[in-house]
């Protein structure tokens, strides 16, 4: 008798320890991604290919491109994208202007696939021509009343040359977004004379609505 309840036992140890369980977890992944490779580099001249390509440390995933992608100076020529695990592509329709200093600015739309860290400092800067435009411009909005930092703000520079140098009725040459703290930093901007206005853009159509998005200027 003693003999079967000793099998008995051992039968039940073994089928204990098979018993599947939850894996405990890991450490959380607080790294961001990191920029491998790049066609062009950042501070690339003579770029004269159509397809920006960039390849990453790990997977990544696409949010909202259309919305947080900016191209400075603006331009109206369709691209298509495309995401390949590490590998991004992005692919203008037309050839780009000669002679221009472009600034991309993926802003929040790259991150990693598994915590969804974002890609630090997300721009790349590249000329069509045989030298980069290197002026810059930058600041702080605050509330005039609030002292507080204003996010998300449009920030754009406008030509003078042109009848549509106002922020209700063009659009600007060259714009950006304040981050949380109410920063904003446009680069490689073309030697010129611009007006600077910031305003609210609420629908998103880089126009001033007077009557509902709140503005600002520089004199």
């Amino acid at each position: 008798m003693s003999k079967y309840l000793i099998i008995a036992a051992l039968i039940i140890t073994i089928i204990s320890c098979a018993t599947p369980g939850s894996p405990t977890g890991g450490l959380k992944d607080t790294v961001p991604p990191e920029l491998l490779e790049a066609s062009p580099m950042d501070q690339t001249t003579n770029f004269k290919d159509t397809e920006i390509r960039l390849f990453f440390s790990e997977w990544m995933k696409l949010e909202s491109l259309e919305k947080e992608l900016i191209i400075t100076p603006r331009i109206n020529t369709e691209y298509e994208h495309e995401l390949k695990k590490q590998e991004f592509f992005l692919t203008f329709k037309e050839a780009l202007p000669d002679s221009t200093t472009f600034t991309l600015n993926f802003r929040k739309a790259l991150k990693d696939i598994t915590e969804g860290n974002l890609w630090e400092d997300p721009r790349i800067s590249f000329s069509t021509g045989p030298y980069l435009d290197s002026m810059e411009v930058s600041g702080t909005i605050v509330d005039v009343f609030t002292k507080q930092p204003m996010e998300a703000y449009t920030i754009g520079l406008y030509t003078t040359a042109y009848d549509t140098a106002n922020l209700r009725q063009g659009e600007p040459l060259y714009f950006t977004t304040t981050d949380k703290s109410g920063y904003f930093n446009i680069r490689n901007i073309r030697n010129d004379n611009y007006l600077l206005y910031g305003f609210q853009d609420i629908n998103d159509n880089l126009i001033n609505e007077s009557s509902s998005e709140p503005y600002t200027f520089y004199t």
